[in-house]
């Protein structure tokens, strides 16, 4: 799986999620701070979610929900999340 990311921005909000072979990073800041970040497993995701109303993606782990705005129309955005869904299926265990 090649590295890739998608960056979402907004004013005062900067949100990075990245996807490697073993899993993902979720990163947010807001302001000019530095911001929380979260390093996840495929294993650890339990649900990955895309609005049909609005270009949100949401990737569940546990109680915790992370959403960040994506463009249903990049490529890169869509070969995220098809690496997301890849990734977390493999561990699925039947």
């Amino acid at each position: 799986m090649a590295d890739t990311k998608i960056v979402a921005s907004e004013p005062l909000k900067k949100q990075t999620l990245e996807v490697y072979d073993q899993g993902i990073t979720y990163n947010e800041s807001a302001g000019f701070g530095m911001g929380e970040l979260f390093n996840y497993s495929f294993d650890a995701i339990d649900a990955v979610l895309r609005s049909a109303t609005e270009p949100v993606l949401s990737i569940q782990i546990g109680t915790t929900i992370h959403k960040l705005k994506i463009k249903n129309d990049n490529e890169t955005h869509n070969a995220v999340i098809t690496q997301i869904v890849a990734g977390a299926r493999k561990t699925i265990v039947t």
